[in-house]
């Protein structure tokens, strides 16, 4: 999401309109459309992927420069715009990972294409579904599914994975050829590959810090593993845990205010789209089933563990996706530390990791990742699961 502030120095009105925007990856052109309008009396900037349009109030002119910044990430755009108001040049900033994670940005406006303004008829279909072996430089294997629609060179869909989906992502069938992309203010994802006759083969790039090659070969039968058993867990006794809210104020599973409710503890972190995706999710579960007997604590292991960038960070996503539930810092965003904090499960193999817990607080359930609305059916497949489980222990 991005938000707008205008000053002296540079009328936002000469921003409104459409621009084609790109990130320039080590492996080529990222690019995403952005929106900028007026909604009343609020200036609103929109990174559109597909279906999905995240928006932002927060745009900010001044001595030049634009700054886009997102309302649920700590990232941000800044860029200075050429006279005409016809292209902006700058960079993007990951601010949560504090190394100078940084890409270069640029943005067109009026333009409208996502990949190729005039792409080759296609001779590929990669509509449907695939089966997906990522394999990275050191061998490491990531199997996934590929769930795409084609309509002529249209291209969109996403790659579903044991640990989650990679969201929204839209690109072009170009002759043989396709491409796809996604922007969220967090990740910034770019697949392109070949159509051989029989499957596809390409490169994933992932920001500045990860690029790996993908197969892809048609197999309607292929399943991943079910994600509600790739985690164990001792359900004999209570969990018990204490965790700092974003104040410092201790805050454990004994206090008074969970006293026989049942939890769901989501195992998460802010800078995770992800975790994003089902922090909406909870939300809205939150508000339907909390009069029954429910309560919900979110444990963030962050990249930014300052009390300080924790508050801003949970009241960021607080605010954009109407959170009411519990936030508690676990510690650091390895794994490992995520691990080490819940002793009674077998590991943390991803973010988001959701326990319930019924009203003695044992475990009865434990969920690996998420698979959010880009996914379609199987989102809507997993809502009703956890709710039908939800009915039982509540």
């Amino acid at each position: 999401m991005l938000a707008v502030m205008a000053s002296n120095s540079i009328n936002i009105q000469k921003l409104a309109g459409t621009w084609r925007a790109a990130l320039e990856t080590p492996a080529g052109e990222l690019p995403f459309q952005l929106e900028i309008y007026q909604s009343g009396t609020v200036w609103i900037a929109a990174v559109i992927n597909g279906e999905e349009q995240l928006t932002t109030t927060e745009i900010y002119t001044d001595s030049g420069h634009i700054t886009i910044r997102s309302d649920i990430f700590h990232s941000e755009i800044i860029a200075e715009a050429d006279t005409s108001f016809n292209s902006m040049s700058g960079y993007w900033e990951d601010l949560s990972r504090k190394t100078g994670y940084r890409l270069p940005f640029r943005a067109d406006k009026d333009v409208y294409h996502r990949f190729s303004e005039f792409p080759e008829e296609p001779t590929a279909d990669i509509g449907g579904t695939w089966k997906v072996t990522f394999t990275s430089d050191s061998g490491g294997v990531t199997m996934a599914i590929g769930l795409f629609e084609q309509e002529g060179n249209h291209l969109s869909g996403t790659f579903l994975t044991n640990t989650g989906d990679y969201r929204f992502l839209e690109g072009e069938v170009n002759g043989s050829k396709f491409a796809l992309s996604a922007f969220d203010g967090s990740h910034a994802f770019l697949f392109t590959g070949e159509f051989d006759g029989t499957g596809c083969n390409g490169i994933f790039c992932s920001g500045i810090h990860w690029q790996e090659q993908f197969n892809m070969v048609r197999d309607h039968t292929f399943v991943l593993d079910d994600p509600d058993m790739l985690t164990g867990f001792d359900g004999s006794e209570p969990l018990t845990f204490c965790f700092p809210d974003q104040q410092g104020n201790a805050t454990s599973l004994t206090d008074e205010c969970f006293r026989n409710k049942v939890i769901i503890v989501q195992i998460m972190a802010s800078w995770c789209p992800n975790c994003m995706d089902e922090s909406a999710f909870l939300s809205s579960i939150y508000d339907s089933f909390q009069p029954e007997g429910l309560e919900i604590i979110a444990v963030g292991f962050e990249r930014e563990t300052a009390f300080k960038e924790v508050a801003e960070n949970f009241d960021r996503l607080r605010k954009k996706l109407g959170i009411r539930y519990t936030m508690l810092l676990g510690g650091g965003a390895e794994k490992k530390e995520a691990g080490a904090a819940f002793p009674t499960l077998s590991r943390i193999l991803a973010y988001p990791t959701t326990l319930i817990l019924d009203r003695d607080h044992r475990i009865t359930a434990v969920h690996t990742g998420f698979s959010g609305p880009a996914t379609g059916k199987i989102y809507e497949a997993f809502r009703e699961k956890i709710i039908r489980h939800l009915h039982r222990v509540l």
